[in-house]
């Protein structure tokens, strides 16, 4: 463990249909979040930025946070996976 211990709560994963998908996995007993509502620090004007990034910007429009727990079962992970395919239809 050293002098640090690490933490991982949420797992990342990106979809053009980002929004629609976040609803779906809800529909299914998936929770789910977006980060910082959708927006990159540099797009929170009541901090004064002004610079335009278009790949991040576009970055956290498809950015959806999957629960991460070492309490899921296996059995969770694969029904999360599953759904996820199904709404993409893999």
């Amino acid at each position: 463990m050293g002098d640090h211990l690490d933490i991982y709560q949420n797992y990342e994963i990106e979809s053009d249909r980002r929004d629609e998908l976040k609803a779906f996995l809800g529909e299914n007993g998936i929770g789910t979040a977006i980060q910082w509502a959708g927006k990159a620090v540099h797009q929170m004007t009541a901090l004064g930025f002004t610079q335009s990034l278009p790949a991040t910007e576009r970055m956290f429009e498809r950015s959806l946070l999957l629960p991460l727990t070492p309490f899921l079962a296996d059995e969770d992970v694969a029904w999360v996976i599953d759904r996820i395919r199904t709404f993409h239809g893999a």
